[in-house]
């Protein structure tokens, strides 16, 4: 019988099977990716990294429920996954699930302050729910990403001076 610590650990095969899945999605075979992705779960159905990776690709497909599903399960394996968190907030936001969308990727920015894809999620998201102000203020802290300033000019671009007073005064 196999000890707790050799249950988790990955084999090689595994570990083999994910980077191939890796190297499609880099070569853009999505469908390739998906197959690769899809064994690492039959193989090690407990593997978080799988399923976000898997859930990746179903959204890049346009499958937005099943790969909702996907960071989900990544998520319950791995609570204190940031990117699985991240992913999420995209695909609640394909979908046009605000609340969701938010409550994902504050979560991302709680489990992982100085990551600026989450920082800029974050942003996304409270620019898409209508607080301009915060999106702004996410953007335009000086601890952000020269990225994460190039989301606060495409906000303050598209919205400008005029339209963020007006907000303001809401």
């Amino acid at each position: 019988m196999l000890s707790a610590a050799q249950k988790s650990k990955p084999s090689a095969q595994v570990e083999e099977i994910y980077a191939q899945g890796i190297q499609a999605l880099q070569r853009g075979d999505l469908a390739g990716a998906e197959t690769a992705f899809n064994k690492v779960l039959r193989l090690a159905p407990s593997s978080a990294e799988a399923y976000n990776s898997l859930g990746w690709v179903l959204q890049a497909e346009g499958k937005i429920d099943p790969a909702i599903r996907e960071f989900q399960a990544a998520i319950k394996l791995k609570p204190d996954f940031p990117l699985a968190h991240i992913n999420l907030s995209n695909a609640f936001s394909a979908e046009w699930e605000r609340p969701g969308a938010l409550r994902e990727a504050r979560e991302a920015v709680r489990l992982a302050p100085s990551d600026s894809e989450a920082r800029r999620t974050l942003a996304r998201g409270f620019d898409a729910s209508g607080d301009l102000t915060s999106a702004i203020e996410e953007c335009a802290a000086p601890s952000r990403s020269s990225q994460t300033a190039q989301s606060f000019t495409t906000i303050w671009v598209r919205y400008g001076p005029a339209r963020l007073e007006h907000r303001r005064l809401q």
